[in-house]
C-alpha cells in the first residue's frame, strides 16, 4: 500500500490530489485506488493497514472546511467509514488511532501533515488545552481529546520552566504506539515569535496518564527519530554524544559543513569530521532512565529501528551524514548494539528530482520490518524518481 504522487517536481498545494493504492504483491494486480487531498509529501496520506489486511485506514479533506478526516476501509467489500478525527497511528489491535493535529504539523516541520489554506491562521499560543493527543475509536469512529498539551506541560514543569509561554506556541509531531499499545509517545516542539525552536520526547499510558519526559531539549538537541523497541519499554534515537568543547570546535564544525557541500558537488569525497559531537545511537526507557550509547563507535543516522532480535539496529542515512555517499545514495545498515558489527544491507540512491523548499520533496529511505518480520521495507530513487522496495530478510532478524 503506497500514497502515489501526483508530481515530483513541486510541492503540493492545497487541494491537490494523490491516490492511496494497494497492490497485491503476489499477482502484481492493483486492488484498490482512491484519490484524497489530506496528504503531504514525508508520510503521504498516512495510509496503514488495521489489524486484518483488508482494513486499511488513511485520510481524506473535507474540501469545504478544509479540515481532514480518517477513514477505514474495507478494500474487498469497497466500505468506507468517516471517523472524527485524523489518523497518524493505529494500535497493534486496530481499534484506536492516535493524531495530533496535522493541519498544524507544518509550522514545526513541512511534508508530515497535510496541505491547507491559512495555515497562518492556525498558529498556537503558549501551550493550548484544545490540542495535543487526540485518541479515535476506529470501531464508532468517535474521537476526544487524551491528553492536551497543557496538561504535559503542566505535568512536567521542570522541562520547560524555561520557556515563556507568552512569546511562541507548542505544536504536536509524531506520535506512536508501543507495540503492545500500552505506551504512547509523543515527540512535541517549541516554536518561539524569536525562531527558538525546541524538540521534546514525552511518554504517556494508553490512557493519557503517567506522563514522563524521555528526552528533553538540551538532550535531543543535534538529535533525531526516536522508536519504540519490539518490548515496548525501551526506546531507540539518534543523539549526539557530546565530548568537552575546545577552542576549535567552532572551527571543526564549519570545515565539516564545507567539504560536505564541497564533496557533494564535485561527487569526489573528501569530507572531513570530528569526534567532538557525534551522533550515535542510543537506548533509554520510557521514563527517561537506564541511558546509553550503544553501537559504538559506528555512528548513528537516519531512521533507527530495533531489528526483532533486539541485538542491532536498522538504519538508513540522510545524504548529509557521514555515512552516506557523495554520490547522493545512501546505506541501509545493520548495526550490532554492541558495536561488533555492522553490516551494509543495501546501497540505494536517495537523490529526488527536486529537493523542494526546506527539503519537502526528499526521499527518506526509512527502514521499517514487515509485521511477519520477514522483510523490510524502503523507500529510493530510479533516476530522479522516487520508488518503494522491499527486500527479504528472512535470515537477518
Amino acid at each position: 500500500m503506497v500514497t502515489e504522487f501526483p508530481f515530483e517536481d513541486r510541492v503540493p498545494a492545497p487541494g491537490d490530489h494523490a491516490d492511496v493504492v494497494v497492490i497485491d504483491l503476489v499477482m502484481g494486480v492493483e486492488v484498490y485506488r482512491s484519490a484524497t487531498a489530506a496528504w503531504d509529501t514525508q508520510l503521504g496520506a498516512q495510509a496503514q493497514w488495521g489489524k486484518t489486511d483488508t482494513d486499511l485506514f488513511f485520510n481524506r479533506m473535507d474540501s469545504t472546511t478544509w479540515v481532514p478526516f480518517g477513514v477505514r476501509v474495507d478494500i474487498l467489500g469497497q466500505s468506507e467509514r468517516k471517523l472524527q478525527h485524523t489518523v497518524y497511528m493505529v494500535s497493534p489491535d486496530g481499534d484506536h488511532a492516535l493524531s495530533p493535529c496535522l493541519r498544524r504539523i507544518a509550522h514545526v516541520q513541512p511534508g508530515y501533515g497535510v496541505i491547507v489554506r491559512d495555515l497562518s491562521r492556525l498558529k498556537h499560543s503558549g501551550a493550548s488545552s484544545s490540542d495535543g493527543i487526540h485518541i479515535i475509536d476506529t470501531r464508532t469512529g468517535e474521537s476526544r481529546l487524551l491528553v492536551s498539551l497543557a496538561e504535559i506541560v503542566a505535568a512536567q514543569p521542570e522541562t520547560f520552566e524555561d520557556i515563556d509561554l507568552g512569546t511562541g506556541g507548542f505544536y504536536g509531531f509524531h506520535v506512536k504506539w508501543n507495540p503492545q499499545g500500552t505506551r504512547i509517545m509523543f515527540v512535541i516542539r517549541w516554536v518561539g515569535d524569536n525562531g527558538r525552536r525546541e524538540s521534546y520526547l514525552i511518554t504517556c499510558d494508553r490512557d493519557g496518564g503517567n506522563i514522563h519526559t524521555a528526552i528533553d531539549a538540551a538532550t535531543w538537541r543535534g538529535g533525531h527519530h526516536p522508536n519504540w523497541c519490539p518490548h515496548g519499554e525501551t526506546i531507540v534515537m539518534n543523539l549526539v554524544e557530546r565530548k568537552p568543547r575546545s577552542l576549535l570546535t567552532p572551527v571543526k564544525r564549519l570545515l565539516e559543513k564545507a567539504t560536505r557541500k564541497a564533496s557533494s558537488k564535485l561527487k569526489v569525497d573528501f569530507r572531513l569530521t570530528s569526534n567532538d559531537e557525534v551522533l550515535r545511537f542510543a537506548l533509554f526507557k520510557y521514563d527517561g532512565s537506564n541511558f546509553r550509547y550503544v553501537g559504538k563507535p559506528h555512528r548513528g543516522s537516519g531512521h533507527p529501528t530495533m531489528c526483532p532480535g533486539q541485538t542491532h539496529v536498522l538504519t538508513d542515512a540522510y545524504p548529509r551524514e557521514p555515512v552516506s555517499y557523495v554520490d547522493g545514495s545512501v546505506p541501509i545498515r545493520r548495526v550490532g548494539i554492541d558495536g561488533a558489527h555492522a553490516q551494509e544491507l543495501v546501497r540505494i540512491d536517495a537523490t529526488p528530482t527536486i529537493n523542494g523548499p526546506k527539503s519537502a520533496l526528499r526521499i527518506d529511505p526509512h527502514p521499517a520490518w514487515t509485521r511477519d518480520n520477514s522483510a523490510i521495507v524502503f523507500n529510493g530513487a530510479v533516476n530522479g524518481s522516487r520508488r518503494v522496495f522491499i527486500a527479504l530478510m528472512e535470515n537477518l532478524k
